[in-house]
């Protein structure tokens, strides 16, 4: 992905194209989303292409509209579906229904990262593989939470890459919402949120917000390592997202709404 190019690019490299091109095009935002779709669903007749980021996806989404009717462009909702964004896309977008691809596959099979779970805590005596996942989406569920309060209020709160397994205690199920503000402030160069002012805001929101909205794949496949690797009973040498791809069922991805929304769009 070339994150330096804009959507003028995209669309201008998606035009020089079109006159090779024998497929219909969906166009995905980076890599991770393009692993898991080009995995199950390209072929012949569909080509998965990697775009440079959701900015400019939706940028050549505009330009594409009435030139392009073969491209699609596959976006992660985030939390457009939470502030209303979602009604406004182009009829040449697809938006997954939860934050990315990852999270619509495992909420479509919760049952695939069950699969991974039991590799690495089935011979566990402190945690079950149901157990394990569910205090990973926990921890998950509160840093998105503390993303979502820095989307809305515009604290610029740097969350990428948290490390989850700093916020998660002893006890499964149980992460410190004060833990995760106080984490996010300290990886935080410059910010108008105080942690008082910060946790109060994300306190009173949770009570409103549907939690599975809140969860990217990333914290939770971070989250869910770091459970593995602290009460399972097989060291973690491989990436999480590798071994979700693989316990995946073909059928139930491809019955996916988004990947349906796909297909509908394309013809």
């Amino acid at each position: 992905m070339l994150e330096d190019l804009d959507g003028n690019d995209l669309f201008n490299s998606l035009m020089l194209e079109r006159g090779q091109r024998t497929s219909r095009v969906v166009v995905v935002e980076g890599e991770s989303d393009y692993n898991l779709l080009a995995d199950f669903l390209q072929n012949e007749a569909l080509e998965v292409i990697v775009g440079y980021g959701k900015t400019s996806l939706l940028e050549a989404s505009q330009f594409s509209l009435d030139l392009l009717p073969d491209v699609v462009f596959l976006i992660d909702a985030d939390f457009d579906r939470l502030t209303g964004a979602a009604s406004s896309y182009l009829d040449n977008i697809v938006a997954t229904d939860f934050y990315d691809l990852y999270m619509d596959a495992y909420f479509s099979e919760p049952d695939a990262l069950v699969r991974v779970a039991r590799r690495f805590l089935k011979r566990s005596h402190k945690v079950s593989p149901e157990e394990g996942i569910n205090s990973a989406i926990v921890a998950a569920a509160r840093v998105g939470l503390i993303r979502y309060v820095s989307r809305l209020h515009s604290f610029n709160l740097y969350l990428e890459n948290f490390p989850m397994h700093l916020i998660m205690g002893d006890a499964l199920g149980h992460v410190d919402l004060v833990r995760v503000v106080r984490l996010a402030l300290k990886r935080t160069k410059s910010t108008s949120g105080e942690e008082t002012e910060v946790y109060a805001i994300a306190d009173e929101l949770q009570r409103s917000v549907e939690s599975n909205y809140l969860v990217n794949s990333h914290d939770l496949l971070a989250a869910f390592h770091a459970v593995c690797s602290k009460f399972g009973d097989a060291a973690v040498s491989h990436k999480m997202d590798g071994l979700f791809e693989l316990a995946v069922d073909r059928a139930v991805f491809n019955d996916m709404p988004v990947i349906q929304r796909i297909h509908q769009r394309l013809g």
